[in-house]
């Protein structure tokens, strides 16, 4: 009677030959006391999974509830409140200048008044206008 002879492969935890099983998830061999082993360290990977897929979730209901926080919403908030400042400062800039402006303008009609009073009244004290003087005085206050 022939015999046979089975070589034992090595378990991949411990490296002793042993009857093995093969785990076809990762396709490495175990010995029966390190397939317990292998099957803890599965078992604490699905804990770290679970953990992870939790917290996951609740950093997303949190952005549901609270989409104010979301970094991105902050930065479009920060970019809108420093554009309106520079839009409020630009006008106050512009309010200046056009009182600047309206202020010479003022000071410049009231001199040209005070010129044209000056002359009407004279004209008519020494009683020497026509109508094209006339004429001209109106001109110059339309203007």
């Amino acid at each position: 009677m022939a015999s046979t002879t089975c070589k034992k492969r090595p378990c991949s935890k411990c490296d002793k030959a042993a009857d093995i099983l093969t785990c076809h998830g990762c396709g490495k061999d175990f010995c029966y006391r390190r397939v317990a082993e292998h099957r803890q360290e599965l078992n604490k990977q699905m804990d770290e999974l679970t953990t992870y897929y939790d917290q996951f979730q609740q950093t997303i209901a949190k952005q549901d509830s609270q989409p104010d926080c979301h970094p991105l919403i902050q930065k479009i908030n920060t970019w809108e409140q420093e554009s309106i400042d520079k839009i409020r400062r630009e006008a106050d800039d512009a309010r200046k200048q056009l009182l600047t402006i309206l202020a010479t303008h003022r000071s410049k009609v009231t001199n040209d008044l005070t010129h044209l009073i000056q002359e009407l009244r004279k004209a008519r004290n020494e009683d020497d206008y026509v109508e094209t003087d006339l004429k001209e005085w109106m001109e110059r206050l339309n203007n």
